[in-house]
């Protein structure tokens, strides 16, 4: 596999976690949209536990998309650590991807690691306390009330 594929095997592989990413953005609206209509309406228990639960399976989703972005660039720098070590002279950008991530050929992930990405966790983190926060916080009131 040349230089060019692998790059391009990484650039397919973030058009589809673009994709997921735009479903991901859906169902955060969707989960807050549901919190706060269960605080509105003063939601039973029942509609409290299953907006949570739909919180916390939008927030899964959301730190398995991140890992995915990791397991993508890290099995990439491996790939061409692999092909540099094979005596292909990289590109100065393949180089620059080799050096910035001090990925070797022998650095392959099989599974998305969880909890790699820190930004998207502390993000995911806000997003979901932000759900849970509305759905069990104090009744939100809007407009004048007699």
């Amino acid at each position: 596999m040349s230089e060019f594929e692998i790059l391009e095997n990484n650039s397919l592989n973030y058009i589809n976690n673009g994709m997921y990413m735009v479903a991901l953005a859906i169902l955060i609206f969707i989960a807050l949209r549901a919190a706060r209509v269960t605080n509105e309406s003063g939601g039973n228990i029942a509609a409290k536990i299953l907006t949570s639960i739909f919180g916390v399976f939008v927030s899964f989703f959301s730190l398995q998309l991140a890992g995915w972005r990791v397991l993508f660039d890290t099995n990439t720098a491996a790939r061409l650590a692999e092909l540099q070590e094979s005596g292909v002279e990289l590109s100065i950008q393949g180089k620059a991807w080799l050096n910035n991530s001090g990925i070797t050929s022998g650095d392959y992930l099989m599974e998305p690691p969880m909890f790699a990405d820190i930004p998207s966790v502390l993000l995911t983190l806000v997003i979901l306390l932000m759900i849970l926060g509305t759905t069990w916080g104090p009744r939100i009131k809007i407009g004048a009330e007699n």
